[in-house]
């Protein structure tokens, strides 16, 4: 067989790799989104947002969520419940159950989660029409373990930045949110900011090998997308388990204090950087600082 029908073969796989693109994108962008009234009770259940975090504390002290949060946790300091004073009050569908908050990720009136979704099997279809190698396994665990770092990183030094800009400034009405809301990027910011990572990996990497990295990279960003927002879900988990342990860590971040507990897919990021003192810990140092 000659080289040239090698290449020409490869080219039509290559060509065929985009048909799941296309069809994918399509299928989530005009997924019909109305859909979402056929949902038994859903929408039904219209849950009013509490209007101050000192409500949430009311929650999380309630016999209902005893045994999902230590008595630690609930402890809020003055400042936590200053900002409170002026949360946003909404009516916002959250949901209670994995079932309700699967089908809002998948099925809401939100498109980024989808579209994510689709660039992400996509990518991972077209990948599989070029050639692997050895590099490929190391360069997607890299970039997964990128984005761990990356959290830890801009979340302490972006998103709570000690200059007002508009990320920050969109950082802080999440914080002064009640703790339960529906907290979901907008599909803009997904989509432009991993097309810009993977430009980026272009410039430097051979197109499979960039295809890999990104699909890491951005395999990584969905999984934080969902765990960000089940945590902030009145979805309830096993004690003990990742999930529940996840949320605790987070709750921290919001009801305690904001300077720490700043990793999230991987909270021992926090403990790398010493920024996951035991709730006894920072209020011992917050006691000798006053």
């Amino acid at each position: 067989m000659s080289v040239n029908t090698l290449y020409a073969r490869k080219s039509r796989r290559a060509k065929v790799g985009f048909l799941p693109m296309i069809f994918l994108l399509v299928a989530v962008i005009f997924c019909p989104c109305h859909a979402f009234r056929s949902s038994p009770g859903l929408l039904q259940r219209r849950i009013h947002c509490d209007s101050t975090i000192s409500n949430v504390n009311r929650y999380l002290q309630s016999p209902s969520a005893s045994e999902q949060y230590p008595l630690s946790v609930v402890a809020l300091p003055d400042d936590a419940a200053s900002a409170a004073s002026s949360a946003i009050a909404a009516k916002e569908q959250i949901p209670k159950t994995l079932s309700e908050a699967m089908y809002t990720f998948l099925a809401g009136p939100f498109v980024g989660p989808r579209i994510t979704l689709a660039i992400v099997f996509s990518a991972i279809a077209y990948r599989f029409t070029l050639p692997l190698s050895l590099l490929d396994p190391m360069l997607l665990m890299s970039a997964i373990i990128l984005w761990w770092f990356q959290e830890h990183a801009m979340h302490k030094h972006l998103l709570h930045s000690k200059f007002d800009w508009y990320g920050r400034r969109i950082h802080e009405v999440h914080h002064q949110k009640n703790y339960f809301h529906i907290s979901l990027d907008p599909a803009w910011l997904m989509v432009t900011w991993l097309s810009t990572v993977f430009v980026m990996l272009k410039c430097v990497l051979p197109l499979p090998l960039a295809l890999t990295t990104a699909i890491g990279y951005a395999g990584a960003g969905l999984f934080y997308e969902w765990s960000h927002y089940i945590v902030h879900t009145k979805v309830r988990f096993a004690k003990g388990s990742y999930w529940q342990r996840m949320k605790d860590h987070h709750i921290r971040h919001h009801l305690i204090n904001a300077g720490n507990w700043l990793g999230f897919s991987l909270p021992q990021v926090d403990t790398l950087f010493g920024t996951n003192p035991s709730v006894q810990e920072f209020r011992r140092q917050e006691a000798a600082e006053r």
